[in-house]
């Protein structure tokens, strides 16, 4: 199901009313495609608000002869990947700040 054209046109075109029509429309779709990648509720919570100021931002690029939905679930799909990009980063470590290993070699040897 999509939104009506003329909610769209009116939004591309500044009017608030309508942006908040496109925002209740679409939040639960937005806000369940960002957990079924994510897998965490407060992160889609994040994710879905970032893809809904992201619209709002560039919304007047966006042309009407594409598919408003297929438009907002690539912003959703790609901002969970920068998220998990983010995250990778966060979670590794350089060599430089490795922890020196305390193992000690015995110098003994069998003979």
């Amino acid at each position: 199901m999509e939104i009506d054209k003329s909610i769209l046109e009116k939004a591309i075109h500044g009017d608030e009313e309508a942006f908040t029509t496109l925002v209740e429309f679409y939040q639960e779709r937005v806000y369940w495609l960002a957990y079924h990648i994510l897998r965490d509720g407060e992160e889609a919570k994040d994710i879905a608000q970032e893809a809904f100021l992201r619209v709002y931002r560039s919304l007047r690029r966006f042309s009407l002869e594409q598919n408003f939905y297929t438009w907002l679930y690539q912003i959703v799909v790609n901002l969970c990947i920068d998220h998990f990009r983010r995250q990778k980063k966060k979670s590794s470590l350089s060599l430089e700040e490795l922890p020196e290993p305390e193992w000690e070699f015995s110098s003994s040897s069998t003979e």
